[in-house]
């Protein structure tokens, strides 16, 4: 690794331009709306929707940590309702198709809900 003047050479950045003003920043997509900023979840093209598969050898509790902590996020994320079902309904068969019993996800769906739009 080697420096001048203070620059770190393998470092490289990348720049994201607006796009029908809508623009992903990390996780989250900005859209710019009657000049409000609407912000939702966003997924990089390459996102294969795979999380840890509810058959892996990890404690349970943490698996259902991975699930509320992805509702969490669409919940504190989604600005517009719609785009809250929208990714509710996405993590629901993301995580069924991942080996998740149904019951269990569609229990942890209907017990966040209360909780997360207080």
């Amino acid at each position: 690794m080697w420096k001048l003047n203070g620059i770190e050479h393998r470092v490289q950045f990348t720049l994201e331009v607006e796009k029908e003003a809508f623009l992903p920043f990390l996780d989250v997509g900005i859209l710019k709306k009657e000049g409000r900023l609407i912000t939702r979840i966003y997924r990089k093209p390459t996102h294969t929707q795979q999380y840890i598969h509810w058959d892996s050898n990890h404690p349970k509790n943490m698996l259902l940590g991975v699930l509320k902590g992805l509702i969490h996020r669409a919940h504190v994320l989604c600005d517009l309702k719609e785009d809250l079902i929208e990714e509710l309904d996405l993590l629901k068969n993301v995580f069924i198709s991942n080996g998740y019993p149904e019951h269990l996800v569609l229990k942890t769906l209907r017990e966040s809900w209360p909780r997360e739009t207080l």
